[in-house]
């Protein structure tokens, strides 16, 4: 996957806790794009949601649970 050289270099000097959440059925932004921008983050953590682009709206309960297991574990 090509992404901006930019995005690359940026996001491998991101310090904070990262969780990066990907809707399954996202035609926008599929998995396989944000499986690619989490492995460029040290450390950050993946979440995979039954959903397309807008998850935290589709599947609202799954959304949280899975920020709020991130966040019980940062």
């Amino acid at each position: 996957m090509r992404r901006c050289a930019t995005w690359t270099t940026a996001s491998s000097k991101i310090k904070a806790p990262t969780l990066v959440i990907a809707g399954k059925h996202d035609p926008a932004t599929p998995p396989e794009a944000n499986e690619y921008i989490k492995n460029r983050i040290p450390g950050a953590r993946y979440a995979v949601l039954d959903a397309a682009h807008i998850s935290n709206v589709e599947r609202a309960e799954a959304y949280t649970n899975a920020v709020l297991e991130f966040l019980r574990a940062s």
